[in-house]
């Protein structure tokens, strides 16, 4: 399942090599290596545009996507029952994503907490 800077995500016929499919990131780049669920039915990326996509595995037809404050180029993970979707981005956040429809279970505080140190730095 490799990906591209052209903005797009392939599958590839693993007998022939063929294009099965191509799923477009909206033109950005996908950085990271896309991940298939257990069940081999989605496949799951981020993008310079700032997305996290789903995608169905056998015709790339986009099931799924949510928005972060900026790049997802770190690799997606998981969860041990396929339900959760683990997502760094260069926002600094860490998202928890339903993995069916996209919508954000949770979201790291990290951010916030970089400032509040930053302000308790410069009252000392």
């Amino acid at each position: 399942m490799p990906s591209c800077d052209d903005g797009h995500v392939y599958a590839l016929d693993v007998a022939s090599g063929e294009l099965v499919w191509a799923s477009s990131a909206a033109g950005a780049w996908v950085h990271a290596t896309p991940v298939v669920s257990a069940d081999d039915s989605r496949v799951y990326f981020g993008s310079w545009d700032r997305h996290v996509y789903g995608v169905q595995a056998d015709t790339g037809k986009r099931t799924m996507s949510h928005e972060t404050g900026h790049w997802v180029v770190a690799l997606i993970a998981i969860s041990e029952h396929g339900d959760t979707l683990y997502v760094g981005s260069s926002d600094k956040h860490f998202y928890a994503l339903d993995a069916q429809v996209g919508a954000l279970i949770g979201r790291s505080r990290e951010r916030e907490r970089e400032r509040e140190r930053e302000r308790e730095r410069e009252r000392e």
